[in-house]
């Protein structure tokens, strides 16, 4: 038996090529980098405002958001069974939550084009809602997260997927996200 889920996904994915419009990524992403000016200067460890370097470890004056600890690895697992590195500890449970709405047959997910300092193309597409807890609840004095509330349990959508599941293993110790797909009203 496939979840109601599920059978959105399905008839999304059998449906003709015609009965979907996609605006061109490449274009739309040109388009809001155009739109804006970035900057993106590397700085000093020890220059960074509201960041404490130490001995141990890179972190935030709050305690929150992350850090960036070193970890020792040992394994009987491939050629290299020993090395140490640097690891960027987070243990908030993050939102990573895209909208979706049906339109013939088909599910539409928003998406927004957004800018990350370390995106290679400065802009990139991610989903609806990319955010921790620190940074939703403004902990750096941000401004607030838009479409949130469809993620945190308003009821004003149809949760289509909610798994936890873990970050990027090689850069992130015990990393989680929760990955969210909420079904809203067209």
């Amino acid at each position: 038996m496939i979840a109601r889920g599920g059978r959105a996904f399905l008839a999304s994915a059998q449906a003709p090529a015609a009965a979907v419009v996609t605006p061109d990524p490449d274009a739309v992403l040109a388009a809001r980098t155009r739109a804006h000016r970035f900057a993106v200067t590397p700085v000093p460890l020890a220059a960074l405002k509201r960041w404490q370097l130490t001995d141990a470890a890179l972190t935030h004056e709050t305690g929150r958001f992350f850090s960036i600890d070193g970890v020792a690895v040992e394994t009987n697992f491939g050629k290299t069974t020993r090395w140490s590195q640097p690891i960027i500890q987070q243990p908030e449970i993050g939102i990573l939550g895209f909208l979706a709405q049906e339109h013939g047959g088909v599910l539409h997910v928003l998406a927004q084009a957004k800018m990350e300092p370390g995106n290679r193309t400065m802009v990139q597409f991610s989903p609806t809602v990319q955010a921790t807890p620190s940074n939703y609840r403004q902990v750096h004095g941000g401004r607030p997260t838009l479409d949130l509330d469809y993620f945190t349990g308003d009821g004003r959508g149809t949760v289509l997927v909610d798994q936890l599941q873990s970050e990027q293993g090689s850069r992130y110790y015990r990393k989680r996200n929760r990955n969210m797909v909420v079904q809203v009203p067209a």
